[in-house]
């Protein structure tokens, strides 16, 4: 299930530059570490599947208020947005784990604006066909988007 070369894989998907969690490991650390590593990893990873405990330390995150845009008024908590930096492993183990699980995983057709691949257009499908029109639908910024990327389709 976990292999080497998925733990491998997977950690060289590791988005390089991003804060580190908790345990001040970040991705790098991972990329750059001896080979020995990804192995010790996927050992742990089989073993938290065996076992089905995942780690208290796996838990952990610290939420960072993000503010939502450039000219937003900073002294409304309306205004911020939170991310939440996790622990370096245990991001790894869940792209793995996702990664292992994805043919058994499926998710509603509403959430086409959180998939990766979903294009821009079928995200904003169910209002255009509601007025009629990409202009009617989304205004002026929205009907730029669509005609940028998928002037074919409308």
């Amino acid at each position: 299930m976990f292999t080497v070369e998925l733990v491998d894989r997977v950690c060289r998907k590791l988005k390089r530059g991003r804060s580190a969690g908790s345990g001040e490991i970040r991705a790098e650390h991972l990329l750059y570490s001896h080979p020995l590593l990804i192995l010790q990893l996927s050992l742990l990873f089989r073993i938290i599947i065996l076992y089905s405990h995942v780690p208290d330390a796996f838990g952990p995150g610290m939420i960072i208020p993000v503010p939502k845009g450039d000219d937003c008024d900073l002294s409304s908590t309306d205004k911020y947005r939170a991310i939440t930096i996790s622990p370096c492993i245990s991001k790894l183990f869940e792209l793995c784990l996702s990664s292992v699980s994805h043919p058994w995983l499926q998710s509603d057709e509403l959430q086409s604006a959180f998939k990766k691949a979903e294009d821009v257009a079928m995200q904003f499908l169910p209002c255009v066909e509601l007025y009629g029109n990409v202009r009617g639908a989304l205004g002026v910024g929205g009907r730029r988007i669509i005609d940028s990327r998928d002037r074919q389709r409308w």
